[in-house]
């Protein structure tokens, strides 16, 4: 007979966020919009827009090792990072930590139990357009 262990992750999941809580440090969960140029200017703008708050746990054992984004695509990951599951997420969405932002190259829900989050992000340069103002 096979049984469930639904329970037993889950008491997995409330010890993770409470670890979370203690260690993690504040963040924001963004999206982005891409603007067409504005008149007698080449550049996109990006707008980037605050989702909700959020309480990311980073880990950065793994910095320089490589993983494949949603498209199959090969990214090197500079961080990665465990925050409590909030629905819709996907890899389109950007964190913003300490002024420094993040773009989510894979997202993991683990256990399939809407618990918690792993990401693998990569920290983005500046966004600003200084060099092209020259």
């Amino acid at each position: 007979m096979v049984t469930s262990n639904v329970s037993d992750w889950q008491d997995v999941i409330d010890g993770s966020i409470e670890l979370i809580e203690l260690w993690g440090q504040a963040a924001e969960l963004q999206t982005r919009a891409i603007k067409n140029p504005t008149l007698n200017t080449t550049d996109f703008d990006e707008t980037f827009t605050k989702v909700q708050d959020i309480i990311l746990a980073f880990d950065t054992d793994d910095n320089g090792k490589t993983t494949f984004d949603s498209v199959g695509i090969e990214q090197a990951k500079t961080h990665e990072g465990y925050f409590e599951y909030v629905s819709g997420v996907t890899s389109e969405y950007f964190i913003l930590y300490n002024n420094r932002r993040f773009k989510i190259i894979s997202i993991e829900n683990i256990g399939e139990l809407n618990g918690i989050y792993k990401v693998n992000l990569v920290e983005l340069g500046s966004t600003s357009k200084e060099a092209s103002k020259a």
